[in-house]
């Protein structure tokens, strides 16, 4: 059976729960593919060095990819990307 997992996040979430997240799922399923949304807070700028470290992050993760949101995006619209972007 073949699918895809869409993860949604920001900057909170990166340290506490998106990493151990896509470590564990690499660990048990090393060629799933994964989606990451990061979407942008509300009325603030978006963080440069987060940016960096999702990216970074990501990299390290084979068939991982990152969508990112600047400005503050609803959460139906980030999973209907995540759908529209998947393979499976």
């Amino acid at each position: 059976m073949n699918y895809s997992i869409g993860i949604t996040t920001y900057k909170y979430r990166f340290e506490t729960w998106l990493k151990p997240l896509v470590q564990q799922i690499k660990f048990f399923r090393p060629n799933i593919e994964v989606h990451i949304a990061v979407n942008g807070e509300h009325q603030e700028e978006f963080d440069e060095r987060y940016r960096k470290e999702v990216l970074e992050f990501a990299a390290e993760h084979s068939n991982t990819f990152v969508c990112m949101y600047p400005p503050f995006r609803s959460l139906s619209k980030l999973w209907n990307t995540l759908l529209i972007n998947s393979s499976n």
